[in-house]
């Protein structure tokens, strides 16, 4: 009987450490997927600021000239 409940309890607090362990695995994944959005996000804006900078440069050079 004592073992039939000790199974039981292993097996509760195994469900609840897996859980754990599947909670923080998504919570890093959706960290790793934000790091990515981020960087696209960056690249984006940084090509864009640049094509303006570049821009502004070019008007400038042309009016200088």
């Amino acid at each position: 009987m004592r073992n039939k409940v000790n199974k039981r309890l292993l097996s509760k607090v195994n469900k609840e450490v897996l859980s754990e362990i599947n909670k923080g695995e998504m919570r890093e994944a959706n960290r790793e997927m934000l790091r990515e959005a981020n960087t696209l996000v960056l690249s984006e804006v940084n090509e864009e600021a640049n094509e303006e900078v570049l821009s502004d440069a070019n008007e400038r050079h042309i009016k200088n000239s």
